[in-house]
């Protein structure tokens, strides 16, 4: 995960009495978009603490319940604690955390080709369980206020792109399709699969009642990109996954390529605002160019799955 706050060893320890631990080792965790995470050590067990940087993450009481009802379901997520007093968060200092039993397994930065249409079944699953109270906007819903935020940070090229892109995807924003609980950011770091060879579907901060299509098309934003563009190959495996367990309608496969610009339209305006705006970072400040070529590689109409 990404490193949003600085927090000290005497911290982390701290953090771990909170929730009955005597931590012996910890160790930040790279990648991610939301919120800093550390791995942390006490006894022979690993754990993830999260400290919640991100104000439009899921308040961390509903993202227990969301997990515990995920889990009734079916779904394989991380297991949380809770404090020796009850409560799912400690504060230290200036952080707010929880933590979590840390999943052993692979997690991959590009997926095999082969496990592309277990993934695809996996999303269709999660779209299968009844959504639950408290959860995020759609994107629909946040992304306009989002734009109008970052306007005013971002070079004029970058404006006309979003509004360009927002006339562009304008059927998608008013599409009237099959709805319901959706992962929010399911890129191919945020599944592992263990050992035992579950799909443990990780990091459900932005998971909202959304679009299928839109969430599909995340999906395939995050998982079936190749070297700076979607590969239609692996997009349509992933596709093909998901129609196994919930068939798409026509109307969905109609507006599918538009989904996917839409998809990535998002993220960039997404990642300028986390690392220009809220956590500006020149390191990481042109992260969002890499959403604006995936949303141009779908532009032409001609681009279309494949059917399997």
């Amino acid at each position: 995960m990404a490193l949003y706050s600085n927090i000290t060893e005497d911290e982390v320890r701290e953090f771990g009495r909170a929730f009955g631990l005597e931590i012996s080792n910890s160790l930040h965790m790279p990648g991610g978009m939301s919120n800093t995470s550390h791995l942390v050590t006490a006894g022979s067990q690993h754990y993830v603490l999260t400290l919640i940087d991100n104000p439009f993450s899921l308040k961390t009481q509903r993202m227990l319940d969301l997990l515990l009802h995920l889990s009734q379901a079916g779904i394989n997520v991380p297991r949380p604690l809770t404090t020796v007093d009850g409560s799912p968060t400690a504060t230290v200092g200036e952080h707010k955390g929880w933590i979590k039993h840390f999943v052993e397994g692979t997690c991959y930065t590009m997926l095999p080709d082969d496990l592309l249409q277990s993934v695809g079944e996996v999303v269709a699953h999660i779209h299968g369980v009844p959504p639950c109270d408290g959860l995020s906007k759609s994107v629909a819903e946040a992304l306009p206020d989002a734009i109008d935020t970052i306007t005013e940070f971002a070079e004029p090229w970058f404006v006309e792109w979003l509004n360009e892109s927002t006339e562009r995807t304008r059927n998608v924003a008013a599409f009237d399709g099959p709805r319901g609980l959706t992962h929010g950011d399911l890129f191919a770091d945020n599944i592992v699969f263990t050992p035992d060879g579950k799909f443990v579907v990780l990091d459900w901060d932005t998971s909202c009642v959304d679009l299928f299509v839109v969430d599909i098309a995340i999906s395939i934003t995050g998982i079936a990109n190749s070297h700076g563009t979607i590969d239609v190959q692996r997009a349509s495996e992933l596709v093909a996954g998901y129609s196994k367990i919930r068939p798409l309608t026509d109307r969905e496969s109609a507006i599918m390529r538009e989904a996917i610009e839409y998809a990535a339209f998002a993220l960039a305006v997404w990642r300028f605002r986390r690392h220009n705006v809220h956590f500006p970072d020149p390191k990481t400040a042109d992260r969002y160019l890499e959403a604006v070529r995936l949303a141009e590689s779908v532009r032409s109409p001609g681009w279309h799955l494949q059917p399997r």
